[in-house]
């Protein structure tokens, strides 16, 4: 049943929560399965049990993560924020040009960025199964938003790693071929940077 939290003393540890159906349920913090604290006003989904809620969980919607957040939070980040030349500035890097899909791209710029991408994608898919927001398919909502906040960045900076090679980025839709695609992306995001093409000068050449 879904709810709203009326009341909660963090000294008793117990609550009050308004069920869907008017009626009210006390309960405690034993039957509470988030690791946030309950707080006045949060939608919850539980069990009824007489006039007992049980088995509670934040409701999803109750959850302070969203794509403009994630998406705003990256954008602000600053030069101050990263440490020059380290693997993390190469993520941060990526976040900055977000949809920029001309100029060139190295190595390191890209597969740093997929490393701390999977990083990032694997923290989220575990919080997602301790707040119960991870589907039985596997699909879970932070891990989903986040990999809809760096898609298109993902995409900018595929572009620029195939233009470090001289090919299009419009290759990438060659991913679409089962395997013979993916093998081929693995090979030429892999493949080290050309001298200076029509896309611009050699990023390993710069300073």
């Amino acid at each position: 049943m879904k709810g709203k939290i009326l009341d909660y003393s963090i000294q008793s540890s117990s609550g009050l929560i308004s069920g869907e159906d008017g009626k009210r349920y006390k309960f405690s913090n034993t039957e509470w399965k988030s690791d946030k604290a309950p707080k006045i006003n949060q939608k919850v989904d539980f069990e009824a049990n007489g006039t007992i809620a049980k088995g509670i969980y934040l409701e999803t919607s109750s959850l302070d993560f969203d794509a403009e957040t994630i998406t705003s939070k990256l954008s602000n980040v600053t030069d101050s924020d990263i440490v020059n030349n380290s693997p993390l500035s190469w993520y941060f890097t990526v976040l900055k040009k977000y949809a920029t899909f001309t100029g060139r791209a190295k190595r390191a710029e890209y597969w740093y960025f997929v490393l701390f991408s999977t990083i990032a994608s694997i923290i989220l898919t575990i919080l997602d199964a301790i707040f119960g927001t991870l589907s039985p398919s596997g699909t879970g909502l932070l891990s989903g938003i986040y990999s809809l906040a760096v898609f298109i960045p993902a995409l900018a900076v595929g572009a620029r790693r195939l233009h470090d090679i001289g090919k299009s980025g419009w290759w990438q839709l060659i991913a679409i071929v089962p395997v013979i695609g993916a093998i081929l992306l693995i090979v030429w995001f892999a493949t080290d940077s050309k001298e200076n093409n029509q896309y611009g000068k050699n990023p390993k050449r710069v300073a």
